[in-house]
């Protein structure tokens, strides 16, 4: 999967309410994160900063201007019936790719994901052992039918000593058969 994130987009000068009655301006709502992740036929643009708003576009190409395209179509829409549009996050410039010029190389901020089975491997317990312990600690997220863990998560669920005396354990001696 391809992603590509942008904080920076031209848009055109509108005035559009939103939370903090700032008066900003949709050239400041453009500057939140957006996400192009290619799928079967083109590539589906998500918006994380604007619930339920998505776009599609046949090839990279056309990722920008359909971009552009959505969040003009969504603050037309929020001034048309006065709704309130939120400010944009302030996201790391980590991993992000700008249209407005120079690219910085950065290494990707997100952890890798580990199954429940290669977890349980490395923690010496079963799977099902695993999401039980991470479901009452609420640790690990769902994908599908299939929970995944990130390194500091695996942490969490390592299993810990008990409380209470350690077992004596008895020394093995071996003894002779009777004659």
């Amino acid at each position: 999967m391809l992603g590509i994130r942008a904080l920076f987009l031209p848009c055109i000068r509108r005035k559009v309410p939103i939370l903090d009655a700032s008066g900003w301006t949709l050239d400041h709502l453009c500057a939140g994160e957006w996400a192009a992740a290619q799928t079967g036929g083109g590539y589906s643009i998500v918006f994380p900063d604007l619930p339920g708003v998505t776009s599609w576009a046949p090839t990279l190409e056309d990722v920008a201007k359909n971009v552009r395209e959505a969040l003009e179509v969504t603050f037309d829409v929020a001034e048309l019936h006065g709704m309130l549009v939120a400010g944009p996050s302030n996201y790391p410039e980590v991993g992000v790719i700008r249209l407005d010029g120079e690219q910085r190389p950065g290494a990707d901020p997100a952890s890798p994901l580990f199954s429940a089975a290669e977890a349980a491997d490395r923690l010496g317990v079963s799977r099902r052992q695993l999401n039980a312990k991470a479901q009452r600690l609420g640790v690990g997220r769902k994908i599908g039918m299939q929970r995944v863990f990130t390194e500091a998560e695996i942490e969490l669920v390592r299993p810990r000593p008990t409380r209470g005396r350690p077992r004596k354990v008895e020394p093995v001696v071996a003894r002779s058969a009777p004659t």
